[in-house]
This record gives structure tokens, C-alpha cells and sequence, in this order.
């Protein structure tokens, strides 16, 4: 049945809505009988309740109540499309209309009754040169329509008068009232409704360029997986107003066997937690990448995922991968703090037409959030019956899934009002079988033959793609503005920026090193592919540490047959540890390719850095007012390590020489060199020359430089003063301490020759005490939870402290302050264990403030005790880092008297600050969480090797638990006693590398 239905005030005048314009609504009877469809029409009885730039709640789906919006929801479903082209099809269908109000810029009273087909021309120029919507979906204008295939007699309107509201050289304000319509018989013949054509004359273009595989090759075989858990780490990171989270995933699977359902819902709560470190919700979510082991699971998957989100989902990628069991589940995402809700806009359509596929989950067409533009994966769907073609083809898939692209990118522009330029970063192109991989290569060489080898692009082979697509367009896209503030006057401006490219490449056996890079304003992406077997050598490892050390998200595609059958466990071992603070999505596949056909990469690493750094005008102008390529050199001479240097002819020619060759490459010195930089560099033979050259004079000077920390120290300007504290012994570093404890320790670590600290978590006295008995003779320390012994007394107590003097060992209760400064000094020195009379060293959350330092300070400092701060912790899902980290830090400087160190994993406090050198911050850090055999316990605890913790980090006592003496209550002395001393020569000999490294 059809109707025509009608939203109409409760009065004859035209109403201030901000959501309906109901000119015309006299004659309406006239309409519904030419159209002979019985007329409905409904009150509007609600309010413009929600102003905001989105309607809704992005929490829930609930209604607003009481705003005009509520009114139509039953009545109309509206579709956005391309207005140029709707309105054209509009036209093509015979549709005749004619203006009977103008409001906009441009429009004048002498438009009002011309035609749509007269007005086609002036719309289209107005929307290029202002954006109005050429549609009039922003209310420039409305229309009556006099005939269409749906009228059986066409509408004539015989007397009109022109009404103006207000007259202005830009935009005037006039209405039609119509004083009298008739109607007009006309042949009865069916127009039919004009069809778009199926593709664009772009798309059609992919689609010829397209050879179909012969279809011969078999579907993706899967591996045989490691059945242990997965050991990706759950990280995220903040930089501006940009959050990321990677390596969201089940738990608790591990253990349990929890439905998919409950699975994905623990996926979210994890993305939850760590978005609310930050201050943020899913609501600030921009996008989703979501990997899944079966695409079976994808409609239980989809039904969970919708009930988090409310209006304007966040877009998102789904492709399905070969997870390690028991994973099915596995997310990363992207997170925007907006300040302002115009900040982000999303294209949300659901539905169905012939513009672009509707969302076939519960996410948006894309995101646009701080100028970056988050397309959702787009497979080769036909928009009006969303189904894939008919019979299969890879040619036609790909050209519709990149002509769904651009679609969208095309209707952000048309709603951002006048457009944007749209600079397209970086894609990644999924295929579901091997054989389809050069379809896609060819699909993308037509599609934006311009960018050929100059946008970052790979094709990935997946194991699946929702509702079994051959492919699937995942892009990310620049709106190529952004905000640009005047440090003097606090002035904002918007401005069109451009982009700066790179690509380069090395090659040395057995391995072939690519990358693609493109900066868009304060968004740099990079791609980096590897091809070949074997480890990375120097030159390569450093440069891509130093890229990866700042991104804010990095994706790392491996081919599954190189990776090994447990696909979480890198080759590149010393990359992956570099990745170690940084979110990082590990992508199982089977292929990664590039543009070039003879080029397969065994492993490919996508860092994405999106910082919130509004250009500076003012700071641009200072820059142009000096020599900044003096200046950069003169900073450089002047910083920590090269001061050291200055009387140095061979290392200032060096440095001189090195400083040209970035001039001549083009270098933009009035900033940091950035890791697109230095990547650029280190593959130019001559820079490297003269690096090594300027690194052997470091070296001679005793400057501790390797090529692990040269490309950093680099970009900082040659500030490395991170690196000195931690190359000096322990018996040197004693003598620049003050505190008792701390001398005592370091005196004791050099006199035993050990760094090795055993934790003693077990419940029963006497297998407390014979562990310790065991281990002692290889420690020199031993941490306690003397709470948790049953049967204490104090007989343990003195059993313990004569075991510290026999093997001369510290005693760290692990106790854990976290309470006000008085309750502190209570539990410090009262109750059942009066830890203060017999423990060394204890250690407090800096959570409470100052103040627990104090109160701990007045019991233990005339004792001659040491206190740890927990900076870090080693257990998955920490909040202890971040900021947390960085005030523990000052909290510690302010009490160098009583606090000696953290409980961290790895160096801190060693930045110079006002009225100290990087000696008087000497802070001991004991890490824990250290292990040889284990990388974790299934229960939150992350192990990390001696050397990894000694050598690499910079730490200073390892602390081992049950790596030493087993899980339970124990194992035999003579077991603990070997293991003991295992762990005790593997961090000896870390230490030891470590201080010689200069040598």
C-alpha cells in the first residue's frame, strides 16, 4: 500500500523548527489527490530538544524525548547520498519541481518557481563556491513538486505571491504563497523510475583493468597453531588528545570456556579499562580494527557489538585471521578526545540505495575526528541489494569496493560545506586467496593511477572477509586541513595543509628493506616491508627502533610460514622488544605484497604517529628570521654529549659534514629531525660514513654510543645523558649515595658479585626459611609478603634476620604502603610484624601523595632504612605508568634522603633537572617479573630475560620468584641452589656487559 504522509504544525502558519520547513503545507490535499495516495498527517507536538551537531546519544540508542526529531522516526527513513547525482537522477526520473522558498547564499527572490531542471546549473556553481548543499538538505531552499511518475494529473499553480522575510545582497529570504492550484490531465503511460548505472565511469575502468584469476588456486590453508595461549600484550598510549589500544583480547579464555559472546564482552571491557586510564569512553572511540579465527562467528560477534555503541558507531575493519587458540577474538582501536562535538562527524547510513553499501554491522561509513578520516573496510557489495555479484568476480568486487571509497570520501567533502582537498595516506587491500593478490594490485594501479609507489600500500592475504568477499578496501584518509594557532595572540586558524613522501630501499643479504612514508600535517605514516630470511642487521635495527620508539600504534602483518607455527613470536626479536612500550596489533597472514608483483615481504610494520601539535605561526616566523641550518648545528655542539666533544677537530668536522649532507637531502632543520628523516638518511652510504666516523670519536672519548641508542641520541639533539648512570659499577655508584641502605646495597652487590634479589611468596614458615636458606648464598637480597605466612610468629623474624647475616643478604618486605602518612607510620613500625624493626628496605604506591614518603621517612630514616616507590609494575593491564610513572618520579627527587629507588622496568629519574646532574639521581631500580624459561603465568605476570632487563633496560636488581624455587611451597635445596645460581651468573654477566660496553 502506498501513502503519502505529511508532518504538519498544529496551526496554518509556518512554524521556527529547526528540523521541518512547512511552506506549502495549503496545498497538500491538492498533491495527495494528483498522486490519488490516501494523505496522512501527524502534529508536530515536539521541540528542537537536541541542538547539538549530532542527534542522539553516542552511549545508547535511546530516543530524546520530546524533541521534533521523535516525530518522524516512524514515518521516514532518510538515506544520504551524492546530491549532484541525486538530483540528477531525480531529474532523469521526470520529476518536475519547482522552488517555492529560498534561504540561502546565492538564491534570490527571481528563483523562486523556476524549475529544478533550470536551477541544476546554479546549485552545482553555489556548492563549489560555498557548499551549499545542492539538494537544499541545509534549507537554502524548498520545492513543490507539480509532476512526477507517481502523479495521474499534473499540479498548475495559477496565482502566486512572493513573500519576503528579509532582503540581503547574499542571501535573501523568500516563500510562494500559493493563492490558487488546479490540476492538469496528462497521458497515463508509465515513465519508469531512471536506474543509475550500476558502476561510474571510474569504477568501470577498475573493473576493465582487472584479469580474473583462474580460480585454481585453494582457499586459505590453515597452519598448525600453537595451542598455547597468545602472547600479545596489551598496551595503550596517549599522545595529544589520541589514545590507542592494541592486543585487546579474552583472558580469562585462557583458563575457562567462555562462549564467543562472553569473549567479545571482555574484549570491550578491556577497551573500557584502558580508555578510562585516560579519562575516556567508547563514545571517544574513532576506530575499530577487529580480527576474528571464523567468520561463523561473525552475526554472534556483531550482536554483542552493537549494544556498545549508541549514534555514530565508531568505523571499523573486520577480516578473519588465523588466531592462536583459544583466541577468537582480537581488537585494536583509535581514540579521540574531542573538546568540542563538531570536532567529530560521522557518516552513518543504514539505508539500503544505490549510492554505497549500508552498514552491514553496527559501525559508521567513517569517522572524521582532528582532521583524519577513518573509512570503514569496504567490500564489493551491490549497494541496492546487498549482495555480492553474481556470478563471483574479483574485477567487479575490487572496483565496487574502491568505488564505495570513494563515494564516501566524495559525500564528507559535499557535508563539510565548500569540501576539503582529501589526501589519501595509506591502504591495505585484503584478499581472501593468494591467486587474487595481482587482481588487486592491477585494481589499485587504476584506481588512483597518480599515487602509483607513492602512497604507503600493501595486499595482505587473510584467511577470510565478511560474507566471503574477495577483497576488502581498508584506507585512511586526510582531510588535508587543519587548526593553526598564533603563540602571541592564542588565535586559531584553519588552513589547508600539504603533504611531504618518501620511498627508498636496502638491500643487504639475504634481506631486501622497503619503505613508503607521507606526512599530512601532524600525521606521519610509514610502512615498512621485509623481505627474506634472518635477523635485521645494525644499520636497519636502529633505524627502525628509533621509528617505532614514538608511533602511536603500530600494526605488524607476518607471514605465517616464516613466523613459525606459533605465530605471536617474532624473528625480529630485538624489533619486538623495541615495540615493547608501544600499542602493537600482531596481524597473522598468509602473503604481504606490495605494489611491485616480484615482491613478497615475510613481514611488514605499519607505525602510525598522530600527534595534536598545532602548527605554530609564530614560531614559523622566528624560524625564517635566523640560519636555521646554523642553528641546528650550533644546538647540537652545545647539547650534553657533544660538549665533551668541542675541543674535538675530527668530531666537529664530522659533525659539520653530516649536517650538509642533511642540507643537501633537503632537511628541514627548523625541527627535530623526525624518524621519517633519519630513516631517509640512514640509507644514504655517505651519511653513514660519517655517522660511524663521528661515533668511533664518541667512543674514544668515553661516551657510551652504540647503534642502538645512536639514532636516538640523535634526534635528541645528542643528549644521551640516560645512558650514564647505568654503564658505572655498582661499588663507584655506592659512594655517591647518601642513604644507608642504598650504599649498603650497591656495597654488597659489588662485594658478592650478585644483583639477584629472590621473592619468597609462600605460605608455610618452614618452607619460607628453607627456601631462603637455599637461595641465600647467591643473593643479595630477599623480598617477603610476611603477611601471607599462616603460622607467623615471631620466631620467623629472628630465624630470617639470621639468615641475612649468614649469607649476607638485604631483607625487602614488599609490603605495599598506600595509605594516609599516619596510618603508614603505624603500619610501619606497630601491629604483628613491626616491619620497620627488621626489613631494609619497603616500598609504597606514591598513589596517596607526599605525604605516605613523610610518614614512612619519620619511622625509617633513623633506622637507617630505604624506600622503593612502585613506578611500574610487570602485570598485564597495569595502570602504573603513564603519568602515574612521571609523579612518582618527582615524588622521589623531593626525598633523596629516604627514597632510593622504584620498583620499575627499566631506568627512570636519570633526565637532567634544575640544581642536579644525572649522578645525584642515581635511583636503583629492581624489576620484577623476571624469568629464563617462562613468559608469563597465565595470570597477568609478563617475565622478561636478565639481559633484556640488565643490559637493555638499564636495571639494577632482578627480582625471581618461582623461576627459582617452583610453583607451590617449594622444591628441594638442592634445586633452588642451582636455579638460584643460574639466575645470579645470567644477571652477573648482563651487568657486566653493560658497564664494559664502552670498553
Amino acid at each position: 500500500m502506498r501513502i503519502l504522509s505529511r508532518l504538519s504544525p498544529s496551526t496554518q502558519e509556518e512554524i521556527d523548527s529547526y528540523m521541518y520547513q512547512t511552506v506549502g503545507q495549503d496545498a497538500i490535499e491538492v498533491v495527495a489527490a494528483a498522486m490519488d495516495l490516501p494523505l496522512i498527517r501527524r502534529v508536530i507536538h515536539g521541540i528542537a530538544v537536541d541542538q547539538g551537531s549530532e542527534y542522539g546519544n553516542r552511549k545508547s540508542l535511546n530516543s530524546v524525548a520530546g524533541d521534533e526529531t521523535e516525530d518522524l522516526f516512524e514515518l521516514l527513513s532518510e538515506v544520504k547520498r551524492d546530491q549532484g547525482e541525486l538530483l540528477g537522477e531525480m531529474l532523469d526520473a521526470k520529476l518536475d519541481a519547482v522552488l517555492i522558498k529560498v534561504a540561502g547564499i546565492g538564491l534570490t527572490p527571481q528563483h523562486l518557481g523556476k524549475h529544478l531542471s533550470e536551477m541544476r546549473a546554479t546549485l552545482m556553481k553555489l556548492n563549489r563556491l560555498y557548499g551549499a548543499h545542492i539538494c537544499g538538505e541545509g534549507g537554502e531552499y524548498e520545492t513543490m513538486t507539480l509532476d512526477c511518475s507517481l502523479f495521474k494529473s499534473k499540479i498548475v499553480l495559477s496565482e502566486v505571491e512572493v513573500v519576503t522575510h528579509s532582503d540581503s545582497a547574499f542571501g535573501s529570504v523568500a516563500f510562494l504563497s500559493i493563492k490558487k492550484a488546479t490540476l492538469e490531465p496528462k497521458e497515463l503511460h508509465e515513465h519508469g523510475c531512471a536506474v543509475p548505472p550500476f558502476l561510474s565511469h571510474k569504477a568501470t575502468s577498475i573493473q576493465s583493468a582487472v584479469t580474473e584469476p583462474s580460480g585454481s588456486a585453494k582457499r586459505y590453508s590453515t597452519l598448525a597453531l600453537s595451542k598455547s595461549p597468545a602472547r600479545t600484550s596489551l598496551r595503550s598510549r596517549k599522545l595529544g588528545r589520541w589514545v590507542s589500544v592494541a592486543g585487546i583480547q579474552c583472558e580469562s579464555r585462557i583458563e575457562t570456556d567462555e562462549s564467543i559472546e562472553d569473549e567479545v564482552q571482555s574484549c570491550f571491557d578491556t577497551m573500557k579499562h584502558e580508555l578510562e586510564r585516560y579519562s575516556l569512553s567508547l563514545q571517544h572511540v574513532s576506530h575499530i580494527n577487529i580480527h576474528i579465527s571464523s567468520m561463523d562467528l561473525f552475526p554472534r560477534i556483531n550482536a554483542i557489538y552493537g549494544t556498545q555503541f549508541g549514534t555514530s558507531p565508531p568505523s571499523r575493519a573486520c577480516v578473519g585471521v588465523n588466531l592462536p587458540e583459544p583466541c577468537r577474538v582480537r581488537m585494536d582501536c583509535i581514540a579521540f578526545a574531542e573538546e568540542y562535538a563538531h570536532e567529530r562527524q560521522a557518516l552513518h547510513v543504514q539505508g539500503i540505495s544505490y549510492w554505497a553499501p549500508a552498514n552491514i554491522g553496527p559501525y559508521s561509513q567513517a569517522i572524521t575526528v582532528g582532521g583524519q578520516v577513518f573509512i570503514s573496510g569496504q567490500i564489493g557489495l551491490i549497494p541496492s541489494k546487498m549482495q555480492l555479484p553474481s556470478p563471483r568476480s574479483m574485477a567487479l568486487e575490487s572496483a565496487l569496493s574502491l568505488q564505495h571509497v570513494d563515494r564516501i570520501v566524495s559525500a564528507l567533502q559535499a557535508n563539510a560545506g565548500g569540501g576539503w582537498p582529501g589526501i589519501f595516506q595509506c591502504a591495505v587491500i585484503w584478499v581472501a586467496r593468494l591467486d587474487l593478490l595481482n587482481a588487486a594490485r592491477q585494481a589499485w594501479v587504476a584506481y588512483k593511477p597518480e599515487m602509483r609507489t607513492r602512497r604507503p600500500v600493501i595486499f595482505v592475504t587473510c584467511k577470510s572477509i565478511p560474507k566471503d568477499a574477495f577483497c576488502e578496501a581498508q584506507v585512511l584518509v586526510h582531510t588535508g586541513r587543519m587548526v593553526m594557532k598564533d603563540e602571541e595572540t592564542g588565535e586559531t586558524e584553519e588552513v589547508v595543509i600539504g603533504e611531504r613522501r618518501n620511498e627508498g630501499a636496502s638491500l643487504r643479504d639475504p634481506l631486501m628493506l622497503k619503505w613508503q612514508t607521507i606526512r599530512t600535517g601532524n600525521v606521519f605514516f610509514c610502512l615498512v616491508t621485509i623481505a627474506g630470511d634472518g635477523g635485521l642487521d645494525a644499520t636497519s635495527d636502529m633505524m627502525l627502533r628509533s621509528l617505532f620508539g614514538e608511533a602511536m600504534l603500530v600494526r605488524v602483518f607476518g607471514v605465517e610460514s616464516y613466523w613459525g607455527r606459533t605465530i605471536d613470536i617474532v624473528p625480529d626479536v630485538s624489533l619486538m622488544d623495541a615495540l615493547r612500550d608501544v600499542p602493537t596489533a600482531l596481524v597473522p597472514c598468509r602473503a604481504v605484497n606490495t605494489e611491485d608483483a616480484d615482491y613478497f615481504s615475510t613481514r611488514a610494520f605499519a607505525p602510525l604517529d598522530i600527534s595534536d601539535r598545532a602548527f605554530s605561526i609564530s614560531a614559523r616566523k622566528q624560524a625564517t628570521e635566523r640560519d636555521p641550518h646554523a642553528a641546528f648545528v650550533e644546538n647540537f655542539r652545545k647539547s650534553p654529549t657533544m660538549v665533551k666533544l668541542a675541543n674535538n677537530k675530527e668530531a666537529m668536522a664530522s659533525l659539520q659534514e653530516m649536517s650538509a649532507i642533511m642540507k643537501a637531502a633537503g632537511v628541514d632543520f627548523t625541527q627535530k629531525p623526525s624518524m621519517f628523516t633519519m630513516m631517509r638518511l640512514s640509507a644514504n652510504p655517505e651519511f653513514r660514513t660519517v655517522a660511524k666516523r663521528l661515533m668511533e670519536e664518541m667512543k674514544k672519548a668515553g661516551i657510551d654510543i652504540n647503534p642502538e641508542n645512536a639514532m636516538q641520541m640523535f634526534m635528541n639533539g645528542g643528549d644521551d645523558s640516560k645512558n650514564q648512570v647505568s654503564t658505572l659499577s655498582y661499588g663507584s655508584r655506592a659512594k655517591g649515595h647518601k642513604n644507608p641502605a642504598a650504599i649498603a646495597l650497591l656495597e654488597l652487590m659489588e662485594r658478592k658479585k650478585t644483583n639477584l634479589c629472590v621473592s619468597v611468596d609462600v605460605t608455610k614458615k618452614e618452607n619460607f626459611l628453607e627456601i631462603i636458606d637455599a637461595a641465600g648464598p647467591s643473593v643479595c637480597m630477599v623480598k617477603t609478603h610476611i603477611d601471607i605466612i599462616e603460622d607467623f610468629d615471631e620466631d620467623v623474624v629472628v630465624c630470617l634476620t639470621e639468615l641475612s647475616q649468614k649469607h649476607d643478604f638485604m631483607i625487602f618486605e614488599d609490603r605495599k604502603f598506600a595509605d594516609i602518612g599516619n596510618t603508614v607510620v603505624l603500619q610501619y613500625s606497630r601491629g604483628v610484624h613491626r616491619i620497620a624493626s627488621w626489613s631494609h628496605i619497603t616500598n609504597a604506591h606514591p598513589v596517596p601523595g607526599p605525604g605516605i614518603i613523610s610518614g614512612l621517612a619519620s619511622v625509617g630514616l633513623p633506622l637507617g632504612r630505604g624506600l622503593l616507590l612502585l613506578a611500574e609494575m610487570s602485570s598485564k593491564g597495569t595502570l602504573a605508568n603513564g603519568e602515574y610513572t612521571t609523579q612518582a618520579v618527582a615524588m622521589a627527587r623531593d626525598r633523596r634522603d629516604f627514597v632510593i629507588g622504584f620498583i620499575a622496568m627499566q631506568r627512570l629519574g636519570n633526565e637532567s633537572s634544575p640544581g642536579s646532574s644525572a649522578a645525584d639521581e642515581d635511583f636503583l631500580i629492581l624489576t620484577p617479573g623476571v624469568g629464563l624459561d617462562s613468559k608469563g603465568d597465565g595470570m597477568g605476570q609478563q617475565y622478561k630475560t636478565p639481559r633484556e632487563v640488565v643490559l637493555e633496560n638499564g636495571c639494577d636488581v632482578i627480582i625471581v620468584g618461582r623461576g627459582i624455587y617452583g610453583k607451590g611451597e617449594g622444591a628441594e635445596a638442592g634445586v633452588i641452589a642451582r636455579e638460584a645460581e643460574r639466575y645470579r651468573n645470567a644477571g652477573w654477566e648482563a651487568y657486566e656487559q653493560r658497564i664494559h660496553a664502552t670498553s
